[in-house]
């Protein structure tokens, strides 16, 4: 995750992307056993794929992933995110 975050921050979204898939997976894997912190981290994941997606202008995945995002984890950093990329989409 801090990788992604850090390619992130150097506006290398793509690799980005790639690092936050990454953490999709392997805790997707675990679905059914996952203690709070590693939902928590899911989330995190998810909100990241969101931002990276809108900085590429995927418009569409973006929203997706907020949506899993705020499923997780019903914060309100992440219902931000998911209101801000729905009004978009109108």
């Amino acid at each position: 995750m801090e990788r992604g975050i850090q390619y992130y921050e150097w506006n290398k979204f793509d690799l980005a992307i790639l690092e936050f898939k990454k953490v999709v997976h392997l805790l997707s894997d675990k679905n059914q056993n996952m203690d709070y912190e590693q939902i928590r981290l899911l989330s995190q994941a998810h909100h990241n794929l969101s931002i990276s997606y809108s900085k590429k202008g995927w418009n569409q995945e973006a929203e997706a992933e907020a949506q899993k995002a705020f499923d997780l984890v019903p914060s309100s950093e992440n219902r931000t995110v998911l209101e801000l990329l729905q009004e978009q989409a109108k």
